[in-house]
């Protein structure tokens, strides 16, 4: 299984004034995030390794997986696709290390910091971590010829032992993503089944728990112009309640004896 890794040592690394500010804000809003979780007691989470991220999670360039998108000295790695399978590496004791580290209020590692940790909700348990449904980064190589302000790809090369995947490992991304959309897909059938079973449970307590249907029906006699006429009376006694009790007497026929 994957074992918690820390940041590699990069070879002749190139310094931007950008860089600096950006390394020493990180350093800033980590620490000030620390002291707000003890203030508060409430932790945090982190979206990526919930599953709940469509961006940061990337795949390198040498099969290693990284939790964010600027993992330029591998403090981020969290697995490597050629000893682990995707899964072992998501739900595995560095992610774990990860999830628990936040959930305490710690920063482990100074990209969290700007990245996509969220406060715990008010019950205090982060949401259960599940297989990322949204999106995953590939970066099928490092080799690139465009020097960014705020990219250090340099850096990222240097610690990469494959600057670029090969037709084969490529194939095997698209296996890895077909897996997964095959999982979630799963997954989202049996909650939905689930979800069916336990409206079809309430829907059957209900019918024995109550009386009568739930849905109102109004009892009511049937209405009396459809009743019998009399040889006497000229018609209904009355057909709405907003009338009056009038009958209307009328002479016999000819031909009665009465």
């Amino acid at each position: 299984m994957a074992t918690p890794t820390t940041a590699r040592p990069i070879k002749n690394p190139k310094l931007r004034f950008n860089w600096i500010v950006s390394d020493a804000f990180r350093w800033s809003v980590g620490r000030w995030r620390e002291l707000r979780a003890k203030i508060s007691g409430r932790g945090y989470y982190c979206s990526v390794l919930a599953g709940d991220d469509d961006y940061n999670l990337t795949i390198n360039s040498d099969l290693t997986v990284s939790c964010n998108c600027q993992d330029t000295d591998g403090s981020g790695h969290i697995g490597d696709l050629r000893k682990n399978t995707f899964e072992e590496i998501f739900f595995g004791p560095t992610a774990q290390h990860f999830r628990d580290e936040l959930a305490k209020g710690n920063v482990p590692i100074p990209t969290c910091a700007r990245c996509a940790m969220r406060p715990l909700p008010e019950s205090g348990v982060a949401p259960k971590p599940h297989l990322p449904d949204r999106g995953i980064m590939l970066e099928n190589t490092v080799r690139c010829n465009v020097d960014c302000i705020g990219c250090a790809r340099e850096g990222a090369a240097n610690i990469r032992t494959s600057k670029q995947m090969t037709l084969a490992e490529l194939t095997q991304m698209g296996e890895l993503v077909a897996r997964l959309i095959a999982r979630i897909e799963l997954q989202n059938q049996q909650q939905e089944r689930d979800q069916a079973r336990s409206i079809t449970t309430s829907t059957r307590w209900n019918s024995f728990t109550s009386e009568y249907p739930q849905v109102a029906i109004a009892r009511r006699s049937a209405p009396n112009k459809f009743m019998l006429p009399s040889a006497e009376c000229d018609g209904p006694v009355r057909i709405s309640s907003k009338v009056p009790t009038v009958p209307t007497w009328t002479l016999s026929p000819r031909g009665n004896s009465r």
